[in-house]
């Protein structure tokens, strides 16, 4: 009786939790990783007409791309974090 009032005042927690649409998840992060490719293709075919417009070289327009897909990939997470504990 006591192991069972222990259980009922202390419940089991797990460390996943469950996702009410897996599949509308799954989607969501599919299509994200879609666009985020998209953008730096499309980003990249349009690298020579940028150099021409900006008056810049293409190896100095392409490190322009990485550091801002690499800021992105760095900070976007962070900045989610931010927004939880701040509650933005």
């Amino acid at each position: 009786m006591e192991k069972v009032q222990m259980e009922q005042a202390h419940p089991r927690t797990t460390s996943a939790s469950r996702v009410r649409h897996p599949k509308l998840a799954m989607v969501s992060m599919l299509l994200g990783a879609f666009v985020g490719m998209f953008s730096e293709t499309s980003l990249n075919i349009a690298l020579p007409k940028l150099s021409i417009a900006f008056n810049m070289s293409t190896a100095t327009l392409q490190w322009l791309v990485t550091g801002y897909a690499d800021y992105w990939d760095h900070h976007a997470p962070f900045i989610n974090h931010l927004k939880v504990v701040f509650n933005a």
